[in-house]
């Protein structure tokens, strides 16, 4: 039988920063003036954020150290957020790089931009030109700043734009980057976005295929070729396919998923973080 160590992380921390361990939300979303967090803090926060042990435990062992660890992390990273402490964002993205499946991690950073707000932009400009990882949260707190501040959604949609023009990244990447310039550029771009059809591989799970874009742009009134089938129409026509042998009841309409909805492969976890790059 293996023995349990004791293992006391909280001690670490000053008692102001403990009161983020074992939250089962990210309460400092709602209720961050009860913390008294101030930019003293902002340190050691950072470390909190930054802190990956509850990886290294046996969960078996472990949970409970775990998962109050994790999620002072989590907490962490939103109160730095809330603070303003745009000064550690690098840390927190090659943090946030290290498991791209680890989608509790990633919507803290999404948090943390939404309250970051406009000076994140060029960071993210900068990471979206020059990492290589998975850059799907980047989008989305992009997405989430500039509907907070749309006085800078010509800014973003020249750099989207040229993103287009020189990334090499994956169908995924290219998708959300469209589906972005489309809301925030609209037709002025469209010459730029047919080109990286025409070009390159584009996911038309969210923004749809070239005609759908026209098509909502008012450029054209109706399709005159049927959409490409993705990943998502094959693996619903399989279930679909299953279903229909153990019921008697007709074919079900296919439903439609949202990018943080959960994945249908059936892992838990939300579907652009599992199979959607697949």
């Amino acid at each position: 039988m293996q023995v349990k160590e004791k293992i006391d992380y909280e001690s670490e921390y000053s008692k102001k920063i403990q009161l983020l361990f074992g939250l089962e939300e990210i309460d400092v979303k709602k209720n961050f003036e009860r913390f008294n967090f101030t930019k003293e803090d902002i340190p050691e926060l950072t470390k909190l954020a930054l802190d990956t042990r509850s990886e290294e435990l046996d969960y078996e062992l472990y949970s409970e150290e775990v998962d109050r660890l994790y999620l002072g992390s989590l907490n962490a990273v939103v109160a730095l957020g809330k603070l303003g402490a745009i000064e550690v964002i690098k840390p927190l993205f090659k943090r946030m790089y290290l498991d791209s499946y680890d989608y509790n991690y990633h919507e803290a950073i999404i948090d943390y931009l939404e309250y970051i707000g406009i000076e994140a932009i060029d960071v993210i400009e900068n990471e979206l030109f020059n990492v290589s990882q998975d850059k799907l949260s980047l989008f989305d707190g992009l997405e989430k700043i500039v509907e907070n501040n749309p006085q800078e959604k010509e800014r973003v949609s020249e750099f989207l734009a040229r993103y287009l023009k020189q990334t090499n990244d994956n169908e995924s990447h290219l998708g959300f980057a469209i589906a972005l310039l489309v809301k925030f550029g609209g037709v002025k771009y469209i010459d730029i976005i047919r080109e990286t059809f025409k070009t390159k591989d584009v996911d038309i799970m969210f923004v749809g295929d070239l005609q759908d874009i026209e098509i909502k742009l008012g450029l054209r009134e109706e399709r005159t070729k049927p959409r490409k089938r993705n990943l998502f129409d094959e693996m619903t026509d399989m279930i679909e396919s299953e279903i229909d042998k153990i019921s008697i009841h007709p074919p079900r309409t296919k439903p439609k998923i949202g990018r943080n909805e959960p994945c249908p492969c059936g892992s838990g976890k939300k579907y652009k973080k599992c199979c959607l790059n697949k």
